[in-house]
């Protein structure tokens, strides 16, 4: 069950893909590291991180935890957020499936999940101030701490940051 928290207007945005709204790579800062000192960072002192063709990241850390957000790029691409939903710890989320939603002022776009995983922790700081998406999309504004399910192919189909710099770049 999607837990829903803050929503800071009533108005709702359309449904839409991020795809019409992504502004053209040039004008994009790429950086495809964890923020210093953010929870996702500072959690364990090794941890590869890997990206999906929908714009997410996830930092796999050695005690098989793994955190999930949005890439800077797609933070950037949705505008100001307005409202995020996060799933509730302890639910168990299939690969494919919905486990999120960010509004912003341009989109309402789903998070989906990239593998079978149980949620550990939400992070529903997001949730109570959507901004921390665009001022942290790649730090303190993950969306949830997860535990991949036993037997899933968590890195079946995530992309390297050289792989995701070129999935962007033959994008546009």
């Amino acid at each position: 069950m999607l837990r829903t928290l803050a929503r800071s207007s009533l108005r709702f945005a359309p449904r839409a893909t991020m795809a019409p709204t992504m502004a053209p790579l040039t004008m994009m800062r790429l950086n495809h590291t964890l923020i210093k000192g953010s929870i996702p960072d500072k959690y364990s002192n090794k941890y590869t991180l890997k990206f999906t063709e929908d714009h997410d990241w996830v930092a796999f850390h050695e005690d098989g935890v793994a955190f999930i957000g949005i890439t800077k790029y797609a933070a950037e691409a949705l505008g100001d957020a307005t409202f995020v939903e996060v799933e509730e710890a302890g639910n168990e989320i299939e690969k494919d499936d919905a486990f999120g939603n960010v509004e912003s002022v341009k989109a309402t776009n789903d998070i989906i999940a990239p593998f079978d995983f149980e949620v550990v922790e939400s992070n529903f700081d997001v949730a109570d101030t959507p901004s921390l998406i665009n001022k942290e999309p790649n730090g303190n504004g993950y969306l949830a701490k997860v535990k991949p399910i036993e037997g899933a192919e968590e890195t079946e189909g995530l992309l390297t940051a050289e792989e995701y710099d070129e999935f962007l770049k033959n994008a546009h």
